[in-house]
């Protein structure tokens, strides 16, 4: 017990050291908090394994793996994105419950653009914790990127609905989430849907009925013919 005292408290003063190297090496103008903070809460709260010593050393891969995300995010190096990975999948080893650190890794997988790697891990994910926005949301990122490199209809009309099914979960979880509901209602019209589409509008400017832009989405949805015409590209949606 006094060893992995000691080992816990060693890991602390590491890092305490690690966030003074960060800002003397990072790019000027970015604090060492920035980099070493996950982009929701407090990185100690998003981990649930009970043992001192090895939540510790889970810490500490995990903030190696965000330190070299950073470099990796401001330099393209491929070391950094592969080092990246190595240290947060070392976290979750030590912390498999951790949806914070499984978050990282999956981000880390599509920046580091494995994208079936990252799609994989964001299922995994929502296996486990259903109402996982940030999965939800990497997933209909990872989609929408496959869909504007896509040229044949059928592989477009496929990978939109599983955007569409992403979306919609997120609307059921958070309903409130107007983004989402833009892009819900951009993909029901790529898909045809154009009712659909027209109603997630609808349902926005019940919230917000000042939304100028919204309106113009809705006006153009009801001239326009309701018939399912050949699959377009999503860069070339006005919505």
């Amino acid at each position: 017990m006094k060893t992995q005292s000691i080992r816990a408290r060693f890991i602390r003063t590491f890092l305490c050291g690690l966030v003074l190297l960060g800002a003397a090496i990072l790019p000027a103008g970015m604090a060492a908090q920035d980099a070493l903070a996950p982009p929701s809460g407090t990185p100690a709260a998003g981990y649930s394994q009970p043992d001192a010593a090895k939540r510790a050393e889970a810490y500490y891969n995990y903030t190696m793996g965000h330190l070299n995300e950073v470099y990796y995010l401001n330099s393209s190096r491929s070391e950094f994105a592969n080092a990246a990975i190595d240290f947060y999948k070392k976290a979750y080893e030590l912390d498999p419950s951790s949806a914070l650190i499984a978050e990282r890794l999956a981000e880390m997988y599509y920046q580091a653009q494995r994208t079936r790697d990252a799609v994989v891990e964001a299922q995994a994910i929502i296996q486990k914790d259903p109402n996982n926005l940030p999965a939800r949301r990497l997933l209909v990122r990872i989609y929408l990127r496959t869909l504007g490199d896509l040229s044949a209809a059928s592989a477009q009309k496929e990978t939109a609905t599983r955007a569409i099914e992403q979306l919609e979960e997120i609307r059921r979880i958070e309903p409130g989430d107007k983004d989402s509901a833009v892009w819900l209602a951009r993909l029901y019209r790529v898909r045809g849907d154009n009712q659909k589409a027209e109603d997630v509008l609808r349902g926005i400017l019940a919230g917000d009925p000042a939304d100028q832009t919204v309106v113009t989405r809705v006006l153009a949805l009801q001239v326009q013919d309701h018939t399912n015409g050949p699959l377009l590209q999503l860069r070339r949606i006005p919505l």
